[in-house]
């Protein structure tokens, strides 16, 4: 990012956080050479599934907050902090996969009201287009998917063991068939609550029968991204 304000907006309407709380627990949590008092606070235009925040403190040092949403959950998994929080920490400690470093999770909902973690601030660009326009150069464009797949790569043979990761699934089999099934979930209660922004998927039913006839046999565990996108990585 060219500064500190790229890809930020003032934090939004009933996504706001308490600037003295979080100031005094950040306060607790880091070392002095970490964090100074006072802090700014301002909101990614991305992360929408988990508010994600931009902090600066009084010596420039620049991190990531990522909390559950407010408010009642359509589905208790989409937003996983926790996870997100143990996952990360794992690859950062035991893996060559490029992660940030991660400070905390905070489970304490007296907090900030929902689960939360911190996150160093890594500089870098976020394209929205995967046809790379910003980008006059064919050849810089080739290398930005070679690296994207390279580092897939690297967390594809990421070892769950080596991670300690194990207990990550309380069920390592039947994977397709319950992703399958939560976002169907999801599907049906998006619909549900706002049909008219959120037209029922033509033919749901024929697709979820056509991928019960062709599941794929459990394969052994390992980490896949589940959200992979050139703007989501």
């Amino acid at each position: 990012m060219a500064d500190n304000t790229v890809g930020t907006t003032e934090v939004r309407e009933g996504m706001k956080l308490d600037h003295a709380k979080l100031t005094s627990f950040l306060a607790m949590q880091l070392n002095t050479n970490q964090f100074k008092a006072p802090i700014q606070i301002k909101q990614f235009k991305f992360g929408q599934s988990n508010p994600t925040y931009f902090i600066v403190d009084a010596n420039n040092n620049r991190f990531v907050l990522r909390k559950k949403p407010p408010g009642a959950l359509m589905s208790k998994t989409a937003h996983a902090v926790e996870r997100e929080f143990k996952v990360i920490n794992a690859l950062f400690q035991h893996s060559n996969v490029p992660v940030p470093r991660v400070y905390f999770l905070c489970q304490d909902n007296a907090v900030l009201g929902t689960p939360f973690y911190l996150m160093d601030f890594l500089k870098g660009r976020i394209f929205g287009d995967n046809a790379l326009p910003e980008l006059s150069s064919l050849s810089e464009r080739g290398d930005c998917y070679t690296a994207l797949m390279d580092t897939l790569a690297k967390l594809h043979t990421a070892s769950v063991s080596k991670l300690g990761l194990e207990d990550y699934s309380r069920n390592p089999t039947g994977f397709y068939s319950r992703q399958i099934s939560t976002m169907t979930a999801i599907t049906k209660s998006q619909h549900a609550s706002n049909p008219d922004k959120v037209p029922a998927i033509p033919r749901l039913d024929d697709m979820l029968a056509w991928f019960k006839r062709n599941m794929v046999a459990d394969e052994p565990a390992t980490i896949v991204h589940g959200d992979f996108k050139l703007d989501n990585v």
